[in-house]
């Protein structure tokens, strides 16, 4: 499944998918520096997390892979 990116701008209704969290933590900063509002991230287990949550997800992330 992947790690998905989900959020919302003026257009409406966005998803995106990532191979990794480093990279999905990457695109919903960058998505969320570009205006885009309700951003979150899914994990392939189906847990939502959300940007308060992604540092920490990036830094367990890479502890253990």
């Amino acid at each position: 499944m992947g790690w998905i990116v989900t959020g919302k701008d003026t257009a409406g209704a966005l998803s995106l998918k990532r191979d990794t969290a480093t990279a999905a933590v990457k695109k919903a900063h960058e998505l969320m520096a570009e205006g885009v509002v309700e951003v979150e991230i899914t994990d392939p287990h189906g847990r939502c997390y959300g940007p308060a949550e992604f540092e920490a997800l990036a830094a367990s992330t890479a502890a253990v892979g």
